[in-house]
């Protein structure tokens, strides 16, 4: 049963102790007049969490596996965040759903995204109970939706097609059908861009190409599906979107063997560099609108 018995008082008090930690940050200021545009790919183990800032509020793709949920709360603290504008789940896995249940306890969110997909978990339940009871409005994304905000910041939202839409069958057949009905989001700000990948496989990418116009898909940068396994990436993605730099999220030293050599040795037959969490830890991007930076918590570890 989630949350265990044994876990109950520990979690309750460490959640008391966080919502104090926060509130004490945040006399901390955290200035506002700055429009660049700020991503962080969180270090989340062999979990997914990315930390979206701007002006117009704070924005999280993901939030980590249940595990890692102290080291999420740390850093959204290290960061002075208050309260988050959207949480954007690509997809019910517990590896990217993990940290809702005490994010949501923790910090007031405005509302969130999902693909639609219902889960049998205990984490999914928890976490959607939670929603109800704070009057969070849940609500679905698909392809062909964008959210807009102030300064021309957009999400595209490029999978999954609705059921009934072209490619949807496609995805419904495949063998990693929950990891395909991903939402895949492009972040554009200025002639800058990011393509999330969410734990898409090679058949969403197959989809994506087959029914995206050309130059859709075009990014600065690439988040690379699936935590950089063999299963995604394939060579005509990499080629249509022609980042100028890879980001993978996977835990040092993950018993799969993330991120796989093909992968690897496949962006750098393109050239293109890779930034990894494994290795790099939190992975911090900032855009003005036209050009961009990339530092890391390790250091310039670039491959």
């Amino acid at each position: 049963m989630y949350p265990c018995k044994g876990k109950g008082l520990f979690r309750i008090a460490l959640i008391l102790a966080t919502v104090l930690v926060f509130c004490l940050a945040g006399c901390a200021s955290h200035t506002r007049d700055d429009s660049n545009l700020h991503i962080h790919v969180l270090s989340a183990g062999q979990a997914d969490a990315v930390l979206i800032r701007h002006k117009t509020g704070d924005f999280l793709i993901d939030c980590g596996d249940s595990d890692g949920t102290d080291r999420l709360l740390s850093q959204l603290q290290q960061f002075h965040v208050r309260q988050l504008e959207a949480l954007i789940l690509t997809h019910p896995h517990e590896d990217h759903i993990g940290g809702a249940p005490v994010l949501l306890e923790t910090l007031p969110v405005a509302c969130i995204y999902d693909n639609g997909q219902k889960s049998d978990s205990p984490i999914y339940a928890h976490y959607r109970k939670i929603a109800v009871q704070k009057g969070i409005d849940c609500k679905t994304l698909q392809r062909g939706q964008v959210l807009s905000w102030t300064d021309g910041l957009t999400l595209e939202i490029v999978s999954p097609p609705a059921r009934g839409e072209r490619g949807y069958g496609a995805l419904q057949s495949s063998q990693g059908r929950e990891n395909n009905f991903s939402l895949v989001c492009r972040l554009e700000y200025g002639t800058f861009s990011m393509l999330f990948m969410g734990d898409a496989e090679k058949e969403s990418e197959r989809v994506l190409l087959q029914y995206m116009t050309s130059g859709a898909l075009r990014t600065t940068i690439l988040k690379n599906g699936h935590h950089g396994s063999r299963t995604a990436t394939t060579e005509e993605l990499v080629k249509e979107a022609a980042p100028s730099a890879a980001v993978i999220s996977c835990g040092a030293g993950n018993s799969f063997g993330f991120p796989h050599r093909e992968v690897v040795s496949l962006l750098a037959a393109y050239r293109i560099p890779i930034y990894r969490t494994d290795r790099d830890g939190t992975i911090s991007i900032d855009s003005d609108g036209t050009s961009y930076t990339i530092k890391t918590a390790h250091g310039d570890r670039t491959l």
